[in-house]
């Protein structure tokens, strides 16, 4: 269940979107079961993990964009998980963060990952 919602995963463009969308709901992990989607006879074969660190968030939308951007167009990138950190004082402009640093940028193309140290302290 991906929000609350049971998807059919058959390719890995699906598989991909799947990850994208448990990213981009905060969700870090989605059990993958064979069977009807009901539940009714389904067994569970794993788990379906979305992005565990910074690099993996940014290395995912990056990957979701190009393979399944009408995906993406639609998408709030607003709830993109957090990895650890406190939450910076200015958010602007800061999709995600973990202890060390920043997933920064205006768009996923122009996303990267800073240092915290430098931007918090007002370098860029």
């Amino acid at each position: 269940m991906i929000h609350n919602t049971a998807r059919t995963i058959d390719t890995a463009a699906e598989e991909l979107t799947a990850r994208f969308e448990l990213a981009v709901t905060g969700q870090t992990a989605a059990e993958v079961y064979a069977g009807k989607p009901d539940g009714l006879g389904a067994s569970r074969l794993s788990v379906l993990h979305s992005a565990t660190t910074l690099e993996e968030l940014l290395e995912l939308l990056r990957e979701a964009e190009d393979e399944a951007p009408a995906v993406v167009d639609r998408a709030d990138l607003t709830s993109l998980p957090t990895f650890g950190g406190a939450e910076p004082a200015d958010t602007q402009g800061v999709w995600s963060w973990d202890e060390g640093h920043l997933l920064i940028g205006t768009c996923i193309a122009d996303m990267h990952i800073v240092d915290r140290d430098g931007l918090e302290d007002g370098a860029e």
